[in-house]
């Protein structure tokens, strides 16, 4: 299975990690430079925190991060303290995690450079100006003239979405009457040591929010207000210092002096998203493409995150390869079957398909009881089962040298596991001539670790033969 991802920001990124992770033939293309220093600060919160994890990079994602210890809810004329919340602790009892921030940029590096690790082929400064979904592939153009082809497309571009306009060309967000300002500022020796922790500056119709990123080096300013005057919906608009100042006229000078030292002011427009939904049969959308979030509660990276991990997960319990085991389970007779599924759903489901079609099947997992998984191992060995289905419970202590017929229809995690699943029906008996040992197999790394081993088997004289089975 080959899936590109159209954007390489943090949904993208993350997403492409989790499939290469599984052994899905990943391409990202990304209409920039990934490594150029876009974006500004962006909260990390438990939630999100536990991808991170997931993902493999949390040791270095902690490394470059802040962990603020509280904010302070300030007025923002007076910069009176109301109320100090204190982040870490509270995340920590409620949420058992951390509170981080961190530059976009900085997480999408780490990103980046653990999707190549995996495997994932990222191809930059290549715009996308054109996706055609037909019944069995996904082609997308760039402006560039270069075309690329998929079995799925999982579009990560961003509030302005191609894919967003393919599915839904007639679509448009309501605006909400917010706007918001972001600026980066370089943290020196002058600044008031108000700004040295994370704040949150309140007042009516308005509201602005500070905190430092990159280790104390830069404070992230962002400023929301009411606005009945309709602004695009871009993080690249650029604003200017007149239309801040007139914005926070009544606030306290130190607060005015932050944004008088900044060089660089963006403006975008805060707009709701609801589309019917996400998905057609071959494409996807994430994050921002699908749902932007509004920043009142500094979820847009963190809903990314997560949106990664539920589209791994998807994957990977995708029925995908249940009913082409169905057809080769028909196909091939044998006196009696093991069978290998992702994880237990699908094994509860190939069970279920394949005892329709006139097996005797049982399942053998964790799911069971002692006494339910040992009456099927039994019933199995005594010929009254002739299909066993299992994850990895079989994968080793387990002796059935009569079985005859593997079917294994998951990746598998290491050499290791693929030579005990094909051992269970590799061992000789007086009664047996010969095992067969099938395998679905659905991404380019698969293909490629499966054509090295047929190779060496082959110099053996072990019959092999491939079979190409349509989506």
């Amino acid at each position: 299975m080959k899936i590109i991802v159209l954007g390489g920001g943090i949904a993208g990124l993350a997403t492409s990690a989790f499939l290469a992770k599984q052994g899905k033939h990943v391409v990202v293309i990304e209409k920039s430079n990934s490594f150029e220093d876009q974006g500004a600060g962006i909260q990390i919160t438990p939630n999100a925190e536990k991808v991170i994890k997931q993902l493999g990079i949390y040791d270095q994602f902690k490394e470059i991060s802040d962990q603020p210890s509280s904010i302070n809810i300030r007025e923002i004329d007076t910069t009176r303290t109301l109320y100090s919340v204190p982040l870490d602790q509270y995340c920590m009892s409620e949420f058992t995690g951390d509170y981080h921030h961190i530059h976009r940029q900085d997480l999408i590096k780490l990103l980046s450079v653990r999707s190549k690790e995996l495997g994932v082929e990222i191809i930059e400064n290549e715009k996308i100006t054109k996706i055609e979904e037909l019944d069995k592939e996904v082609i997308v153009s760039s402006e560039s003239g270069n075309s690329y082809q998929a079995d799925f497309l999982i579009a990560a571009d961003g509030l302005n979405s191609i894919a967003r306009k393919y599915l839904f060309p007639t679509y448009t967000p309501k605006f909400r009457n917010f706007s918001a300002w972001r600026s980066l500022i370089k943290i020196d020796k002058d600044i008031d040591k108000i700004f040295l922790e994370p704040n949150l500056f309140i007042s009516k119709n308005l509201h602005f929010v500070t905190y430092p990123i990159r280790k104390m080096s830069y404070l992230n300013c962002v400023l929301i207000s009411k606005d009945i005057d309709k602004k695009k919906e871009s993080w690249t608009e650029n604003a200017t210092l007149s239309e801040v100042t007139a914005l926070i006229e009544g606030a306290n000078q130190t607060v005015k002096n932050i944004f008088l030292q900044s060089t660089n002011i963006k403006k975008w427009g805060l707009y709701d998203h609801f589309l019917p939904k996400w998905h057609s049969k071959r494409i996807s959308l994430i994050g921002d493409a699908a749902h932007p979030m509004l920043p009142f509660m500094a979820q847009g990276g963190c809903s990314s995150l997560e949106d990664s991990f539920a589209m791994s997960y998807l994957v990977k319990n995708s029925k995908n390869r249940i009913p082409y085991g169905v057809e080769l389970i028909q196909k091939h007779k044998r006196e009696s079957w093991i069978v290998f599924t992702e994880n237990k759903k699908q094994a509860k489901e190939f069970d279920k398909i394949i005892n329709k079609k006139g097996f005797k099947s049982g399942i053998y997992n964790t799911d069971l009881k002692d006494d339910e998984r040992q009456e099927n191992l039994e019933a199995f060995k005594l010929g009254k089962l002739n299909v066993l289905v299992s994850c990895t419970a079989l994968d080793e202590g387990f002796d059935m040298p009569e079985a005859d017929g593997a079917m294994i229809l998951s990746s598998s995690s290491s050499k290791r596991q693929r030579i005990q699943r094909m051992g269970r029906v590799l061992r000789i008996t007086a009664n047996k001539e010969n095992a067969l040992i099938v395998t679905v197999y659905s991404s380019k790394t698969e293909y490629e670790k499966l054509r090295e081993e047929s190779n060496r088997y082959k110099l053996e004289g072990v019959p092999i033969k491939w079979q190409q089975m349509s989506l």
